[in-house]
């Protein structure tokens, strides 16, 4: 798929607005669609996502990235998962009113559209440590922080947990679904019978769905029995041994199980397998409360009359605030006063700030 900038946003002839009534195109002007449209879109840098595309103008061209990006930020502010985002840019004229996709015959996007643009960021991110929707966010950032005038001399730093970009998965929906994920790429020819069931979405929902407090144990051994079967059965196969479903599966053998049986539940490390679709995850407490996904730290400009997240950086949520100071001191400018709470400061990192003419200046902010 070769990359092409997006040349369809100008108005048509069949363009979905020229449907509307004078009095419905008032509310849709004065909507928070307007100011996307106005003040967000139209700065979303096409060429910074060329990248995941081929460079062969002969191969079929791409659904806009533009499209793609303004809708993971409309997903993102209103909450909802991509079918819903979707739905939306398909049925809700604001929503094609600030991508500029009113004169589309039909909507740039299908069921996959999201995971497949998420997957090529993550896969270039793992090749070249660069991640293009973080560069993005940032550039933008840095935009408005220009048309606020904000100095940006004072900057706050904070991190938060965020939930796994996954939904939390309960240990029996680990297991089994890192089984399941083995199961669906191995030929179905050479599948033994007693491992099909597994490709029937009945079998997921009468095993996760259906299931009592009662039956959790038996249902956890059971499918960890299959998963050493599984194990032992295709560990000297090349083929399947190099999937990364296998190795997901050898991990969470190894991080579940001692010696073949099932390891009580205070055992499991927190950095271990918290969901098979994102094995970045992690398990963390923090104060009194429990932690599965990352962490990420929040550099925020402000002045006296405006504010503006301008940077952030994600990592598992064993990362430590100090790592994440020692990060920071690098980007920053000269002359930057960074406040920060306790668990930022150190001498050592104190030393690097001032050797950069940067304030760390701790806060009595409360954890």
């Amino acid at each position: 798929m070769s990359f092409h900038l997006n040349n369809s946003q100008q108005m048509a002839i069949n363009d979905a607005l020229l449907s509307l009534t004078e009095r419905e195109i008032k509310y849709l002007k004065d909507s928070w669609a307007e100011t996307f449209s106005k003040k967000i879109f139209p700065f979303i840098d096409e060429d910074r996502f060329s990248v995941l595309y081929s460079d062969n103008p002969a191969s079929w061209p791409n659904n806009p990235a533009n499209v793609y990006f303004g809708l993971l930020i409309l997903r993102e502010i209103f909450n909802q998962s991509d079918e819903e985002a979707l739905n939306s840019l398909m049925f809700d004229i604001r929503y094609q009113h600030a991508l500029h996709t009113t004169s589309f015959k039909e909507q740039p996007v299908s069921k996959n559209s999201l995971t497949n643009f998420r997957a090529a960021v993550y896969r270039y991110n793992m090749k070249h440590s660069v991640d293009l929707i973080q560069e993005e966010i940032e550039a933008q950032a840095k935009s408005f922080s220009k048309l606020l005038k904000i100095d940006g001399k004072t900057v706050r730093m904070d991190s938060l947990m965020v939930s796994s970009s996954c939904r939390k998965l309960s240990r029996l929906e680990i297991i089994y679904s890192t089984v399941a994920r083995l199961i669906k790429v191995i030929d179905k020819n050479i599948l033994p019978e007693s491992f099909k069931p597994y490709l029937d979405e009945s079998h997921y929902n009468d095993t996760i769905y259906r299931s009592r407090d009662k039956d959790l144990n038996s249902k956890i051994k059971r499918v960890l029995k299959d998963g050493l079967k599984l194990y032992l059965l295709y560990r000297k196969n090349k083929e399947i041994k190099q999937t990364e479903e296998f190795k997901i599966l050898s991990r969470m053998l190894k991080e579940q199980t001692r010696n073949g049986r099932i390891k009580p539940s205070l055992e499991i490390a927190p950095s271990s397998l918290q969901n098979p679709t994102d094995p970045d995850a992690t398990y963390r407490k923090k104060g009194k409360k429990r932690h599965i996904g990352y962490t990420v730290n929040i550099v925020e400009k402000f002045d006296d009359k405006n504010r503006m997240i301008e940077g952030y950086d994600l990592q598992k949520n064993t990362y430590s605030d100090q790592k994440f100071a020692e990060d920071t001191i690098k980007k920053l400018d000269k002359g930057t006063t960074a406040l920060i709470d306790g668990a930022y400061f150190s001498e050592e990192i104190n030393k690097k700030a001032k050797a950069k003419g940067i304030k760390m200046l701790p806060t009595n902010l409360g954890r």
